[in-house]
C-alpha cells in the first residue's frame, strides 16, 4: 500500500467495502490474532485521479461512509490498522487491555476533535493500557487536535505523520529515544503548544515545531541527531522559523543535523528570525556538531548565512553536504566547482555531482570535508543502536 492509502496495483472493489466488513475484520483480530495483525482498508481514489489503474475504481470519497471502532482489547503483539479514512470511535480501555502490544500503527482515520474519542485514544496508548508499547505511529489522522500521552517507560519511538489538525501535544515518555513529527502543519500556528518530557531522547526529526512561547521540552539537551528540520527564508512572518531556531539553540549536544529549506519570492528581508540572518544570532552554538546536510537549497546566494552559521557555530564540523537546486534561469551557481560559501576552517570541496532530490528536482551536490577529523568515537553514542531510529522506519511494521 502506498503512503496515501492507495494500493500499488488496482483495487477495483475499494468502494464496495462497508463498515460491517471493517467491524468483522477488527473483531477477528481482537479475538483470534496473537502475533501480528494487519488490516489495510484501501482509500477510495478521488474522481480527479489521473492514473488509469486508479481511475477505474474512482468515485467521490464522500459517497463512501465508513465507520470503525477501535478494539477494546487485543491479544496481538504487533497491530497495523489502516482504516481507509473511516470515522473512528474509541471506547474506554481498561487497565492492561493492550498489555501484549509492542508495536502499533494507526493510519487513515477520522476522529471528532475535542470529544471523548480524542481523549480515549490518548488513554488507550498510555502506560496503564499499553505497558509494553515500544513503537507508536499515528499517520494521516484527520480531526485529532490534541494528543495527551503518558507513555510507559517501554516506549522508544513515536512518529506523528500528517496529523494535520494537531495543535496540542502533551507527551510524557521517560524512555523515548526517537521522536518524528512531519506534516503536522498546524503545530507552527500561533497558539499551538507542545509539552514534551523525554529525558532520554536522542533522535529528533521535526519538520513542524510550535512557537517557543508554547514549547516546553525536557530532553533537548540529550538529542544527538537533529533531522528533517525545516527553515524558511524571506517568510512573511518571523514565527514560522521560531520553533526550529529554538531547537538549534537548545539541542546543543547534537552531532548530526539535516535541514530542508524553502524560500519565498521576496527580494529583501528585514526579519531578525529569517534564515538569511541566522549567522548573526549569538545564541546558536553547535560545538559538538560534526556532520550537516542541507537540502532544498535554491541557487541564489540569499542563504549563505546558514552555511556560515554551521562554520562559526560548529568548530568540530567534519563534513557538510549541500544540495543546490538547478535553476535554468540562474547564472551564478549551477555546476560551479565551489559553491562559494568561503569555508574558513581547514577543508576542501569535492568535485560537484549532479543528482535528483527526493522531490524529483535536478540538484548539484557539493560535499566539504575537514582536512583533519577527530579520532575519538562519539562518546556515549552507539551508532548501530541509533540507526534503527533514522529514516522512515517502515521496515518495522
Amino acid at each position: 500500500m502506498l503512503p496515501g492509502g492507495w494500493y500499488l496495483f488496482r483495487h477495483g472493489h475499494a468502494a464496495d467495502i462497508t463498515s460491517e466488513h471493517v467491524a468483522a475484520w477488527l473483531r477477528f483480530g481482537q479475538s483470534r490474532v496473537t502475533g501480528r495483525f494487519t488490516l489495510a482498508v484501501p482509500v477510495v481514489p478521488p474522481r480527479y485521479a489521473t492514473d488509469a489503474m486508479i481511475r477505474t475504481a474512482a468515485i467521490d470519497p464522500a459517497d463512501r461512509k465508513l465507520y470503525a471502532e477501535m478494539p477494546a482489547s487485543v491479544r496481538a503483539e504487533t497491530m497495523s490498522l489502516n482504516l481507509g479514512n473511516a470515522n473512528l470511535t474509541v471506547p474506554v480501555a481498561g487497565a492492561g487491555a493492550f498489555r501484549p502490544l509492542s508495536d502499533l500503527l494507526l493510519s487513515h482515520a477520522r476522529i471528532e476533535p475535542g470529544g471523548a474519542d480524542e481523549r480515549n485514544l490518548g488513554h488507550l496508548m498510555s502506560a496503564s493500557c499499553c505497558p509494553r508499547l515500544r513503537r507508536l505511529w499515528l499517520e494521516h489522522i484527520t480531526g485529532l487536535a490534541a494528543l495527551r500521552l503518558h507513555a510507559a517507560a517501554a516506549l522508544e519511538e513515536l512518529r506523528l505523520n500528517h496529523v494535520q489538525g494537531l495543535t496540542t501535544l502533551e507527551l510524557d515518555a521517560p524512555g523515548l529515544r526517537a521522536l518524528h513529527v512531519a506534516g503536522c502543519y498546524r503545530m507552527v500556528d500561533v497558539g499551538s503548544t507542545a509539552r514534551i518530557s523525554a529525558p532520554m531522547l536522542e533522535v529528533m526529526a521535526c519538520a513542524d515545531t510550535c512557537p517557543p512561547d508554547g514549547l516546553q521540552f525536557d530532553g533537548a539537551a540529550s538529542v544527538r541527531l537533529l533531522e528533517k528540520m525545516f527553515l524558511w527564508s524571506h517568510a512573511p512572518d518571523e514565527h514560522w522559523n521560531a520553533g526550529a531556531v529554538w531547537l538549534l539553540q537548545h539541542c546543543t549536544a547534537a552531532d548530526s543535523l539535516s535541514v530542508d529549506i524553502a524560500c519565498f519570492e521576496n527580494d529583501t528581508c528585514s526579519e531578525a528570525g529569517c534564515l538569511c540572518n541566522l549567522d548573526d544570532d549569538p545564541t546558536i552554538t553547535l560545538e559538538h556538531l560534526r556532520e550537516v546536510k542541507i537540502t532544498g537549497f535554491p541557487s541564489s546566494m540569499y542563504h549563505r548565512s546558514l552555511v556560515q552559521l554551521m562554520i562559526t557555530g560548529a568548530p568540530a564540523l567534519e563534513k557538510m553536504t549541500v544540495e543546490l537546486i538547478k535553476d535554468p534561469l540562474s547564472k551564478g551557481q549551477n555546476d560551479s566547482k565551489d559553491p562559494g560559501f568561503n569555508m574558513t576552517c581547514k577543508g576542501q570541496w569535492a568535485p560537484p555531482i549532479s543528482g535528483r532530490s527526493p522531490g524529483h528536482r535536478n540538484v548539484t551536490i557539493y560535499e566539504w570535508e575537514a582536512d583533519a577529523k577527530r579520532e575519538e568515537g562519539r562518546e556515549g553514542l552507539d551508532g548501530l543502536a541509533l540507526s534503527r531510529w533514522v529514516g522512515d522506519g517502515k521496515q518495522v511494521l
